[in-house]
């Protein structure tokens, strides 16, 4: 199988991310060999090699987008970010949720493939150890990541009600200051005027 690596420049240097196409790219390429047994999963498998196929694809489609979209940011924070102010700009205008949502749904489709490839491809007893050592791994990453997603979620949310919180006491201060500074104003123009 011939492959082109995808390759750019970026101050200078020459960076190549071609293995990670190549594996996807031969992947879709040549499908899996579909094994022709009488098993548990002989009703399945014709199925799960279609749905195996579309999720190839999704996930070489949405790692692509996330490499190349990755590229770019750093192509132009390169080129047109010089200071805190064009960051913070650059930020506004390239929102990276886009990125984080292509690399999910990749490594989501990919997760869920293998499985089905372990199915499609092996027989009997191979399939299931296969099979259901994937699934539970895939689950229990899962879990990990929305447990740290959940937790991540609450503390922000925490710490924002304790900013909140500063916020106010910090205005009460300052318009307790600022009281106190117009009243010492208001008296010295008092005496002021009462002095001519």
């Amino acid at each position: 199988m011939t492959w082109l690596p995808l390759c750019f420049t970026l101050d200078g240097e020459r960076c190549c991310s071609s293995a990670g196409f190549q594996r996807s790219f031969s992947a879709i390429n040549q499908p899996f060999e579909k094994i022709v047994a009488d098993d548990m999963w002989s009703a399945h498998r014709e199925t799960m090699n279609k749905v195996l196929i579309c999720l190839l694809y999704i996930s070489t489609l949405f790692g692509l987008t996330a490499v190349v979209l990755t590229i770019l940011l750093l192509i132009h924070m390169g080129s047109f970010v010089n200071d805190a102010d064009d960051y913070l700009y650059f930020m506004t205008l390239n929102p990276h949720q886009l990125v984080d949502v292509a690399i999910i749904v990749c490594l989501l489709g990919g997760s869920i493939a293998i499985p089905l490839a372990a199915v499609v491809g092996n027989e009997e007893p191979i399939a299931s150890i296969c099979f259901f050592l994937s699934i539970v791994t895939l689950a229990g990453t899962l879990v990990i990541f929305l447990r740290s997603l959940i937790c991540n979620h609450r503390r922000r949310n925490k710490r924002l009600k304790t900013l909140r919180g500063h916020q106010e006491t910090i205005k009460t201060i300052l318009k307790q200051e600022f009281e106190k500074l117009n009243t010492g104003a208001s008296s010295s123009l008092a005496e002021k005027v009462e002095g001519s």
